[in-house]
């Protein structure tokens, strides 16, 4: 195997754990704190609809939430870098 693929896969495997670590998160704010709210009148599709835009809701705040610890931490070894090299 040529250490090319290595890399793609390495770097595949990097982007989808985010995504994985959003959809959980989401699926816990969902199921631990979303509150009902929904009429009971509606129809069947119609709740779906909801409780579909709500879970990706949720998962765009996961999504949100990650990259910012990522871009967090990302800075704090670039800054951490930076004061070694001057020291």
């Amino acid at each position: 195997m040529a250490s090319g693929a290595k890399r793609s896969g390495g770097a595949e495997e990097k982007l989808v754990r985010p995504l994985l670590l959003a959809g959980v998160l989401a699926l816990v704010w969902f199921v631990l704190v979303q509150e009902g709210g929904i009429d009971a009148d509606a129809p069947s599709w119609g709740l779906a609809l909801i409780l579909g835009a709500r879970l990706f809701a949720d998962f765009i705040g996961g999504w949100v939430a990650i990259s910012a610890l990522q871009l967090f931490f990302g800075l704090l070894r670039l800054g951490l870098a930076h004061l070694r090299a001057r020291s």
